[in-house]
């Protein structure tokens, strides 16, 4: 029979003799807790949020840049956002729409679908530089 001789379970170490067949143990130290110094970081700087003040200012910047805009430039960019809306509805319609297993098994997941890919437009018009109503009326 082999021979076990722990210290205390918790900090103890074994190992097998092949020559004796016993099992040897050995008491180990526990490991020093290690204490982590974290630098603190200045989260402006990493994550490029704005402060609210910030953010109104930009929003008041933007006010002023869309009420100044020529009214050619304003017609055209709305137009462009009218086109980034119905591109995007025509994205979340023809995908959700050719799915038509899942609709008859599972109608809520068909609406999922379309709901998650309807905001393209939306992002399609904050990047390609359309204007909608909504938008320029909470700048405003």
């Amino acid at each position: 029979k082999p021979t076990v001789t722990p210290t205390t379970p918790l900090d103890s170490t074994a190992a097998i003799n092949s020559d004796s067949k016993e099992l040897q143990v050995q008491a180990v130290a526990p490991p020093a807790a290690a204490v982590a110094v974290v630098p603190e970081i200045d989260l402006s700087e990493v994550t490029g949020l704005n402060t609210p003040a910030e953010a109104y200012q930009i929003m008041v910047q933007k006010g002023v840049y869309n009420a100044q805009a020529s009214s050619g430039k304003t017609l055209f960019s709305s137009i462009l956002g009218g086109f980034y809306v119905g591109m995007g509805a025509m994205l979340s319609m023809s995908v959700a729409g050719n799915i038509p297993d899942l609709a008859s098994a599972d109608p809520g997941l068909q609406k999922f679908i379309c709901a998650a890919i309807f905001p393209v437009n939306l992002l399609l018009a904050l990047q390609c530089g359309g204007q909608l109503y909504t938008g320029n009326t909470a700048a405003m």
